[in-house]
């Protein structure tokens, strides 16, 4: 967040041809908008972490769960789920934006001059992630091994748990914005929901070898939908229309897909990457 937050000051101040700040560069700024959806998807997938830490140590205390709902008695299981996944995800994000943003400094990225702003030491540190807290494979293989295991009750099983989270949240509508905003937010939800049908089938027809074999892209997927309820979920809540452009891109544009990007796009980038800005000069 700290190399994102250093980028988009600097795009600001950087002047480029014709005098114009580094920003209005349709280019530029469409970058910084998909880091910022980077960053919000790995906030999230940190954040549904803490909170299910914090109910499963809670044992049936009173605990705020915010608008992210759970099944009673659910937190356990699925933070054994979510905790290898969002290490994994998260680490992998926190690379990529972080190379990006260097990147979208030129030059300025790989100097170390001056302490506070040393982006080339947060470049190198950030490789710890992937090295140090559990390699990636290690992570894959131990999610993989948390979805496939048995349980007495199969309702009590990973892959039941998680699914019942899946459908309660998707179906847990609450926003009373635009016809428009909710009609994106529909199509959102059952992309969602299909995507995660077929996964689940994968997951419980595979063997354990078969499914670690695809670890790596069963990781991912997994991740998207995670990632995809908790943007859904805030989207529903959250009365700036960025919210609902960055849940309809995860879902629609996501890891894989990319496309041709329009006028109306680029000025949805401008919004999700300075929204404060964008709505001073509406006023």
């Amino acid at each position: 967040m700290k190399m994102l937050n250093i980028s988009k000051a600097y795009s600001k101040v950087r002047l480029v041809a014709r005098g114009k700040p580094l920003y209005k560069n349709p280019l530029h700024i469409h970058t910084l908008a998909k880091l910022e959806i980077l960053t919000r998807a790995a906030s999230h997938l940190a954040f549904l972490s803490v909170q299910l830490l914090a109910l499963s140590e809670a044992r049936g205390g009173n605990i705020y769960q915010g608008e992210v709902r759970f099944a009673p008695g659910s937190a356990p299981a699925l933070l054994r789920v979510i905790t290898p996944l969002a290490k994994a995800v998260t680490a992998k994000l926190s690379l990529a934006v972080i190379s990006e943003s260097a990147e979208a400094l030129g030059g300025v990225g790989y100097l170390e001059n001056e302490e506070p702003l040393n982006i080339a030491r947060l470049l190198r540190d950030a490789q710890v992630l992937t090295i140090w807290e559990g390699t990636t494979n290690v992570l894959v293989t131990d999610l993989v091994a948390t979805l496939t295991r048995t349980t007495p009750n199969p309702e009590d099983q990973s892959i039941s748990v998680f699914n019942e989270w899946v459908r309660e949240n998707l179906t847990n509508y609450t926003r009373g914005g635009s016809g428009h905003a909710d009609g994106v937010l529909e199509q959102c939800k059952v992309s969602i929901w299909g995507e995660w049908e077929k996964m689940k089938k994968k997951l419980e027809n595979g063997s354990r070898e078969e499914l670690t074999g695809a670890g790596r892209k069963i990781l991912w997927q997994m991740s998207w939908v995670v990632i995809g309820v908790l943007l859904l979920v805030d989207a529903r809540l959250d009365p700036e229309p960025s919210a609902v452009e960055v849940a309809r891109r995860w879902v629609f544009e996501g890891f894989l897909h990319d496309r041709a990007n329009t006028s109306k796009d680029r000025a949805a980038d401008a919004e999700i990457v300075f929204p404060n800005e964008m709505r001073r000069t509406k006023l």
